[in-house]
Order: C-alpha cells, then structure tokens, then sequence
C-alpha cells in the first residue's frame, strides 16, 4: 500500500528475528524512535505461537488521508473494524494495522503523526510501543465467533421526543444511531480489542499499556471541557420545544457512555492478566477525574462491563459469543432505562464470508 501522491522522505530495511521489516515515511522527524519501538515489539510478539508475518511494512505518516484514498479505492475496511470507523474515525486513529486474514504473513502498520500529536504520544515513546504492541497484537487476537454475530436493537423512549412528529423522529434516528454504534463497539470490538490488550500484557507489555492508559484517562479528562457545549445545545432545543426535557436527558447519558465506557476492554485485560495494581490505578483515576462529572449512570454501568469483559473467553464458539452479548446488552439495557429508554435486542449468528 504506497503513501499515495506523497514524496517518501525515508525509505529502509531491517531483518528481526526472521521478519522482514520496511520502514516508508512521508515526513522527517521522529522516524528513528518509531523504528526502534516498532523493532522491538516485532522482536518480542514474533516469538508468539500464532504471530503470522513475514514482512512488516511500517508507514509514517503525516496523516492518513494516503490510507482512507487507498481503502476506498479497494473498497476495503481494516479487519475488525465497524463500518463507521471507515470515514472520519479512521483518519482520527494514530496507528492502524492492515492485514489480510486470507493472506497473513504480510502487514501494513500505518502511524498517524497528525493524530498523535494531538493525543499527546508524539514523542512519548513508551507510549508509542504501547500503541504498536496493541496493533500487532490484533492479529494474534482475532476471533472467528465475533465476526459470525450480527447485532439488531430497536431504541424506544418511553415518552416523546418532541412535541412535533418530524422533530420526535429525527431525535429517535439520531438517538438510535448512536445506539447501535455504542452496541456494535461493545460487543463486536470490545472481545477483540480485550484479547488483544491481554496477549501484548502477556507478551511483556504491561508498562507501556499502563502509561498509554494514564494518558487515554488524562484525555478523557480534559475533554471535559467540552461537555458543557453538548448540555447547553440540549437545553436551548428543550427550550424552543424542539426536545423534551427526557429526551435531553436520554441523549446525554448515551453520549457519555458512547465517550467513556471503552476503556472497560483496557481495564478487564489488566485484570485478566492479574495486573490488578495498574487496574485499580487507571479505575481509581476514572471515578476522582472523569466519572463524577458524567451522568451517574455510566459509573454505574462501567465495572459490571468490566466484569463482563474479564468473563468472556478467547474460545468461545458463536454460540456462547452470542450469549455473551445478551447478558452486556441487558447490562447496557438496564443502565439506559434508568433514562426512561427500552432497549430491545437480538444477536444472529451469520456465516462468515470466505
């Protein structure tokens, strides 16, 4: 995959422990750190069983607007991710690996400057070996049985949206939306990225995680700062009597589980893995520096997903996946009635496409 219309700036090659590894840049400056990040993350994961590549290709990049051209050209998305990540959410992702499950002893790791400079690990380098740690481990964590589920949920308020009816169904699409969005990120990303936080754990990984999660929580916390807007959008809708006042209430507290109930699949793998200090760190600045800010009902809701994400099994058939899910999406179920929301839900399994 080339760095379309761009001009390589740097260009290598280096041999790891039987990998193959290439190094192409569009920009200059930081390239040498990353590499010696990437070098030994590939050197520690190709010792794993399963680890499946030959040839590593590692593109940095001052964005990845190259990638997002490249995939929709192949009409391509990353493996495991929803279909909503393929637009804006790629390009805002500071490392992605593209990798063929079909074909798997090449991958394409793909560093976003743009985007870690703006997370704050541009120049951290513990946290970028915790990124690519997470990324290589996605190979070694995929799951047959996740991919076979398909998710279906319907999201009713118990009282109206809007006084109006074009207005009430234009709040309930948005609402529903964001929903399944929420769902799909839960139970379809959330094993998946759960297995992969637990084989970079056990492949040695526990301090770069840790301090790469100090930071994500630190984000969260200073996007607070922001929340204020979304409540003062709500209530002048509630005022011109666009919205009610339930409604309002329903949609904030899906926004703020939407924002903070995915660092549950960072937390449960600390746990699974016995880390329970650095769990009980990262949870513990959670509830002092984000949680009480939010609708209390996320606070709520977050260590029952953590519990569940600790429970749920690498070999699981489609079966039990499925099960699975049922048991979080009535935990989620739960947690939005508190908001005068129902949630009906239904998990299929589907056969994979070859």
């Amino acid at each position: 995959m080339p760095t379309a219309r761009r001009a390589i700036k740097h260009l290598s090659l280096h041999r790891l422990n039987g990998v193959e590894l290439r190094v192409v840049a569009d920009i200059e400056e930081g390239v040498l750190p990353l590499i010696e990040a990437e070098s030994r993350v590939v050197r520690r994961l190709a010792q794993e069983a399963g680890w499946p590549h030959r040839t590593v290709t590692l593109f940095v990049l001052a964005d990845l607007t190259p990638l997002h051209r490249q995939l929709q050209a192949l009409e391509r998305t990353p493996v495991g991710s929803q279909p909503e990540e393929f637009g804006e959410d790629l390009l805002k992702r500071p490392v992605v690996n593209v990798y063929d499950l079909a074909a798997p002893a090449a991958a394409h790791v793909f560093v976003n400057q743009e985007a870690m400079a703006a997370a704050g690990y541009w120049e951290d380098e513990l946290a970028i070996q915790g990124l690519l740690a997470h990324e290589h481990a996605h190979p070694l964590a995929e799951s047959a049985a996740v991919r076979q589920l398909q998710l279906k949920l319907v999201l009713r308020l118990t009282v109206p949206w809007a006084a109006a009816p074009q207005q009430a169904a234009e709040w309930a699409n948005r609402a529903q939306a964001q929903l399944d969005r929420l769902a799909r990120l839960l139970c379809l990303t959330g094993p998946r990225e759960v297995f992969t936080n637990e084989i970079a754990l056990a492949a040695g990984f526990v301090r770069p995680l840790l301090h790469l999660n100090r930071q994500n929580v630190r984000n969260l916390a200073a996007g607070l700062v922001y929340r204020p807007l979304l409540q003062t959008q709500l209530a002048a809708a509630v005022a011109a009597g666009h919205l009610s006042r339930v409604g309002a209430a329903a949609l904030a507290l899906i926004g703020d589980l939407q924002g903070h109930l995915l660092l549950a699949m960072e937390i449960a793998a600390f746990q699974r893995q016995e880390c329970q200090a650095e769990a009980d760190e990262l949870l513990s600045q959670l509830q002092s520096d984000v949680f009480p800010s939010l609708d209390p009902a996320v606070g709520k809701l977050f260590q029952p997903i953590c519990a569940a994400y600790v429970q749920v099994s690498p070999r699981a058939s489609a079966q039990e996946m499925g099960e699975w899910g049922r048991k979080l999406l009535g935990l989620l179920a739960a947690s939005l009635a508190q908001r005068s929301m129902h949630l009906t839900y239904q998990i299929t399994i589907i056969h994979e496409q070859a």
